[in-house]
């Protein structure tokens, strides 16, 4: 394992999640786990892309609640090391807006729970362009999309697959192709 390897580095892991959209839904239910979490380990080079929907068959349970499938139990742990690791530096856009959703659908998963070293790339990229003198910050850092094309002239983000459908199965490939970029992008942004 990285973290093992490499004992004195930090690395970025990017964080996106995604969910049913409000206008999809048929009943009363205004409220929707999150049911796809992105993950970009900046130091492997490789996205994960974690089905929740799959891996914990009822979100919303009180905490405390005792995971009892072995798949809820992995997913606890794996998150826990990534999540509370301070080397490993969690950056997101809006990322704590992720992280809240993420705790609230899963209040019994204990991964969960605790979240160190978090960089919002968004904040962060607001104070590099007010240091340098950039006009227009605020529009800039107002969206990922815009983001990336300060950083990258000529480059955008399609966010067409933003306002898919995450709870059908399989995922069309733009949404694969979707999320894997989202989560990506936001260790790329960091260093530049």
């Amino acid at each position: 394992m990285w973290l093992e390897q490499h004992p004195n580095e930090f690395g970025m892991v990017g964080i996106d999640s995604e969910w049913k959209p409000n206008f999809f839904l048929t009943s009363e239910k205004k409220s929707q786990p999150v049911l796809l979490l992105q993950l970009c380990f900046d130091p492997l080079q490789r996205i994960y892309l974690v089905d929740l929907q799959k891996l914990v068959k009822v979100p919303f349970q009180p905490p405390h609640t005792p995971m009892i499938q072995k798949e809820e139990l992995e997913l606890s742990s794996t998150l826990q090391l990534i999540f509370q690791t301070p080397r490993l530096i969690k950056v997101g856009f809006q990322v704590l807006n992720d992280f809240q959703k993420l705790a609230g659908s899963y209040p019994h998963i204990d991964g969960l729970n605790r979240i160190e070293s978090m960089l919002e790339i968004s904040k962060f990229a607001l104070k590099v362009l007010q240091m340098t003198h950039q006009p227009g910050g605020r529009v800039i850092t107002s969206s990922l999309n815009r983001l990336v094309e300060n950083v990258a002239p000529g480059k955008t983000l399609d966010k067409t697959e933003q306002v898919s459908d995450w709870s059908r199965r399989p995922l069309q490939p733009t949404q694969v192709a979707y999320a894997a970029l989202d989560a990506a992008v936001l260790p790329w942004i960091s260093h530049r």
